[in-house]
C-alpha cells in the first residue's frame, strides 16, 4: 500500500513541473516570435525598411531625373514640388506630392509613408511614419511666416526661404497670399494698392546682358545692333539705368509685373489681375513727354506712364520690361501671345535709336514669335497689339 501511494504522488509532482516547463517555454517562444527583437517584430522591422528603401529610390530617381532635364535646359537646379509630383507620375509611383510644400512633401499612398524632400540638395528625410524615423516638424522659414501673417513691411527687407535664399521685401510691401514659399518658384509680393510683382534673381551679373531672341525657330541677331538703353534717351535715363543695374547687383535680383501694365477705370496703370491691358502706346521720346504732344500722336508714351506709376505708389524705382537673358517663368502671366512688351533697350538703325520691344502678340503665331521673339518700334509708334509690362528695382 506504501509503495502505491508513493506512486500516485510523483505522479502529481511530475505533472505540475510538466505544466511549468510547458509555461515556461510558451512564454519563451512567445517572447522569441513577438519582443522587441522577436522573429516577427524583426520580420516586421525588414518588410518596413526595404519599404522604406524603395520608396526613397523612387524619390530619388524622380529628383535625379528632373535635375537632369533642368540642367539640359540652362535652368536653375532647384527642384519644386509641381515638377517632383509630374516626374513621380511618369514613373507610375502611386505617390501624392502637396502642392506648393517645401521641404516637398511626399506621401505614398499605399504605405502611408511621408518624407520630406530639399528641393535644392535632393536630401530625404523621414518617413514620418511606417516604422521609420519620426523629423520634428521643420521651422518655417521667414518667407512663409511672412505669407502666413500676411505681414507688411515698414522698410525695405531681406528675408530668406526653407534654402537661405534671400529676396528683399520692399516697404509697403507684404508676400502675396497665393505666393510660392521658395524663391525659385516665383515670390509674389502686393502693395497697399494691390499691384504686384514676381521677384527675378539674378545670382550671376554676366547673365545680365541683352539676349537674342528666337524667330521661327532660328536665333536672331537683332541684338548686335543694341546699345544699353541710356546711348539715346530722355535726359535722366544715364542716372536711372546706371542706379537699376547697380540695385540688382546689390540685391541680385529685381521685381517685374506679375501682369502686363493694365489700366483702371480712371486711366491709372495697374498691376493686376483682370485689368483691361495698356496697349496702342508709343514709348515716348523723353521722359516728360506730355498727352498731346505731336512726336507721340497725342498718347502718354510708356516711359512716363511708368515714372508716374512709380511716384502715385511710391516707388523707388520703375521702368518697362528689360529685355536681359534672365529666368522669369514663375507665377508671371501673359509672357506670350497678349500683347508685345516696350522694353528699355534702344536699336540703333543707321543714325535713328529705337525702343526693342519682347515677344508676340495676339495677332502673331507663337511658334513664330515665341517669348523670346525680339523686334523694334520708334518711340512714336503705336499699335494695338503693343504694350509694356513693369520692372521694379529696390
Amino acid at each position: 500500500m506504501r509503495s502505491t501511494k508513493n506512486s500516485k504522488g510523483i505522479t502529481l509532482i511530475a505533472l505540475v513541473i510538466t505544466i511549468i516547463v510547458l509555461l515556461i517555454l510558451a512564454t519563451v517562444s512567445i517572447a522569441t516570435l513577438t519582443g522587441e527583437n522577436g522573429i516577427l517584430t524583426k520580420a516586421n522591422t525588414a518588410k518596413n525598411q526595404t519599404t522604406e528603401a524603395e520608396e526613397k529610390e523612387q524619390i530619388n530617381l524622380a529628383y535625379t531625373t528632373v535635375v537632369a532635364d533642368k540642367l539640359h535646359r540652362g535652368e536653375d537646379s532647384t527642384v519644386t514640388a509641381g515638377e517632383l509630383e509630374k516626374e513621380l507620375k511618369n514613373q507610375n509611383t502611386n505617390a501624392t506630392v502637396e502642392p506648393n510644400s517645401s521641404p516637398i512633401k511626399v506621401t505614398f499612398n499605399k504605405s502611408g509613408n511621408v518624407y520630406t524632400v530639399d528641393g535644392e540638395t535632393g536630401k530625404i528625410t523621414g518617413p514620418t511614419n511606417g516604422g521609420g524615423q519620426t523629423p520634428t516638424e521643420p521651422e518655417k522659414s521667414e518667407l512663409e511666416k511672412a505669407k502666413e501673417n500676411q505681414t507688411i513691411f515698414e522698410k525695405e527687407t531681406p528675408i530668406t526661404d526653407s534654402s537661405n535664399k534671400t529676396v528683399t521685401i520692399p516697404a509697403d510691401f507684404k508676400i502675396a497670399s497665393d505666393s510660392a514659399k521658395m524663391i525659385a518658384d516665383g515670390v509674389v509680393i502686393e502693395d497697399r494698392n494691390g499691384n504686384q510683382f514676381v521677384w527675378v534673381p539674378v545670382d550671376n551679373m554676366e547673365n545680365f546682358k541683352p539676349t537674342e531672341g528666337y524667330y521661327n525657330d532660328s536665333l536672331q541677331s537683332r541684338l548686335t545692333g543694341c546699345t544699353e538703353p541710356f546711348a539715346s534717351g530722355y535726359s535722366t535715363e544715364t542716372n536711372e539705368y546706371n542706379a537699376m543695374k547697380q540695385s540688382i547687383e546689390e540685391n541680385r535680383g529685381f521685381y517685374i509685373g506679375r501682369f502686363e501694365a493694365g489700366k483702371d477705370s480712371n486711366g491709372n496703370v495697374v498691376v493686376k489681375k483682370g485689368a483691361d491691358v495698356y496697349n496702342n502706346v508709343p514709348w515716348g521720346n523723353a521722359m516728360n513727354d506730355i498727352e498731346g504732344t505731336s512726336n507721340t500722336g497725342g498718347k502718354v508714351g510708356a516711359a512716363k506712364l511708368s515714372k508716374e506709376f512709380a511716384s502715385k505708389n511710391g516707388y523707388h524705382g520703375v521702368t518697362s520690361t528689360l529685355c536681359y537673358g534672365v529666368q522669369a517663368e514663375k507665377n508671371i502671366y501673359d509672357m506670350a501671345g497678349n500683347v508685345c512688351e516696350l522694353t528699355m533697350e534702344t536699336y540703333l538703325t543707321g543714325d535713328s535709336f529705337r525702343r526693342v520691344r519682347r515677344g508676340g502678340s495676339y495677332i502673331c503665331d507663337v511658334s513664330s514669335y515665341p517669348v523670346s521673339y525680339r523686334g523694334y518700334s520708334s518711340t512714336n509708334f503705336t499699335e494695338d497689339c503693343m504694350g509694356f509690362r513693369l520692372a521694379l528695382y529696390l
